[in-house]
């Protein structure tokens, strides 16, 4: 088994979900990696993803299992050579057993650039010293919630702001942060969104899931 790191920008971002499981299974055939098939009517490629990727958000840092006998030099040359523009496999190491990408990873780091954002030290820097409460919507109410718990790490420089949260079962989604930093400073601009780096918790410790690549 394999495990892969890939990136989706550009244009590729703006791929569904749906369509990102399609546009591998299809990479891989043009490749002719041979994968895997799962058991029963309807068999499919034995692909594990980590959580699905939001709309139009440009990301470094996404993983998936792959059930495939493939080295890994020739994995990554195959599947970029054959993937769309603006998806490619960056990392590929052989595994075991399947991480579970899904389940495990539990935080993700952005870079996030909001024109004039400089102008807001001073609001940005006390984000991490008080409750940060902000009226969150669901489908059926709309409930107050305190997000600072949810944001491991928080810093600036000019008008861009990195930053750390929570993920998976408890998250603080990066486009609801975003409408509240907006909201409280009144700027209306948002340059960019990199989601650059996802974590695993270890003995309560965030690790860089890249430390499964060596």
């Amino acid at each position: 088994m394999l495990i892969v790191k890939f990136s989706k920008i550009g244009q590729a971002a703006y791929i569904p979900h749906l369509d990102t499981l399609r546009a591998f299974t299809r990479t891989l055939k043009r490749a002719e990696v041979s994968v895997k098939m799962s058991e029963g009517f309807n068999p499919h490629p034995c692909l594990y993803f980590s959580n699905p990727i939001p709309l139009g958000l440009e990301t470094m840092a996404e993983y998936c299992a792959i059930d495939t006998d493939e080295c890994e030099k020739d994995f990554i040359l195959k599947f970029n050579n054959f993937s769309p523009v603006g998806l490619k496999c960056n990392k590929a190491v052989k595994v075991i057993k399947n991480p579970n990408f899904a389940n495990i990873l539990s935080a993700a780091e952005y870079q996030i650039e909001i024109e004039n954002l400089k102008n807001h030290k001073e609001f940005i820097s006390g984000i991490l010293n008080k409750p940060f409460i902000f009226d969150y919507k669901t489908k059926t109410q709309t409930i107050k919630k305190d997000f600072r718990p949810l944001i491991y790490k928080l810093s600036q420089d000019g008008d861009i702001i990195e930053c750390v949260f929570s993920s998976g079962k408890e998250n603080l989604r990066h486009d609801i942060f975003i409408d509240e930093i907006l909201r409280l400073t009144k700027l209306n601009k948002v340059v960019s969104v990199l989601k650059t780096a996802q974590f695993y918790s270890d003995n309560n410790k965030l690790i860089n899931a890249d430390a499964f690549f060596g």
